[in-house]
């Protein structure tokens, strides 16, 4: 099964969630660098959950392309490295394919 560019994104490591600022939380600005983005300019990184107590909380986590050309890129140097099936035949993991897609999009 073929992950989609949204399996992709939930690849990627963010920060710690739990220690992001209300504007970080609220994609109001970069994830990572805590730049100012707008609906032009963020990558929308999906809703995420921080697990609570007695639940859980939401946040709506954004990066600016900058970061995310950056982060993409590591992501898959760092799939790669790790990944047995990458060695043997990168064209058969599906991980590395759904990454790659993301590279393609906003990779450097």
């Amino acid at each position: 099964m073929e992950r989609t560019t949204i399996d992709a994104l939930a690849l990627l490591p963010l920060p710690d969630l739990t220690n992001l600022s209300e504007p970080q939380e609220r994609g109001k600005t970069c994830v990572w660098c805590g730049a100012l983005v707008s609906n032009g300019t963020a990558v929308d990184l999906r809703p995420r959950r921080i697990p609570l107590a007695d639940g859980f909380r939401a946040v709506f986590p954004r990066a600016c392309r900058t970061c995310m050309a950056e982060h993409v890129t590591q992501a898959a140097e760092t799939h790669a490295s790790h990944c047995e099936l990458c060695v043997d035949n990168i064209a058969a993991c599906d991980t590395a394919r759904a990454i790659r897609r993301l590279v393609l999009e906003h990779g450097r």
